[in-house]
């Protein structure tokens, strides 16, 4: 014991080299398990980019790998699965809401609090002019009507008539989107009443 050892000096020489190696060992085998452990959550973290890049992947929980990083792997997965489910709902949704829309003889504008269009139905193509499809770009590099951004930059529910590409007088309404900033704009075509 200690105090043998301080009693004993030769005692103490002869415990030296046990308790030094006695260390060393449990050294090694301490930076052994956090190399372990640094690898698999290396492997675990590597693993989430992977989620985050492509919600289809999922996390392994194989290889030497402690019960909390598995557990971990599994709230990873579960929340992955989540939010995959999520996102094709959405998909489903914003799919079923263009076609209500294209179906629509009115134009249909959404745009964002940026003033980006987040949908713009047939209708309202025909009206503008526009050929392509400019979900995500800024709704002036497609439209310069100025009375349509007063319209947009309104507090409140607004209408007016204006002149556009394709439709010499086009009734516009405009309401704040349901759920988030922007506007949504309906544009009907009143020239020939």
């Amino acid at each position: 014991t200690l105090a043998a050892a301080v009693l004993h000096p030769q005692v103490a020489s002869e415990a030296m080299p046990i308790a030094i190696g006695a260390f060393v060992i449990a050294l090694g085998i301490g930076w052994a398990t956090a190399a372990i452990l640094r690898a698999a959550i290396r492997r675990v973290v590597k693993s989430m980019r992977d989620v985050v890049r492509d919600p289809s992947r999922r996390i392994s929980a194989d290889g030497p790998i402690g019960d909390e990083l598995r557990e971990l792997t599994e709230w990873i997965n579960f929340l992955a699965d989540d939010a995959d489910k999520s996102h094709r709902a959405l998909a489903r949704e914003r799919m079923l809401l263009a076609a209500v829309a294209d179906g629509l003889t009115q134009g249909v504008i959404a745009v964002d609090s940026e003033h980006r269009i987040e949908l713009l139905n047939d209708a309202a193509r025909k009206m503008l002019g526009v050929t392509s499809s400019p979900v995500g770009e800024l709704l002036i590099d497609f439209v310069r009507v100025p009375e349509l951004f007063d319209l947009i930059d309104s507090d409140v529910a607004a209408t007016a008539e204006v002149s556009l590409p394709n439709t010499p007088r086009a009734l516009i309404r405009t309401a704040r989107k349901w759920g988030g900033d922007g506007r949504v704009l309906l544009l009907e075509d009143v020239t020939t009443v």
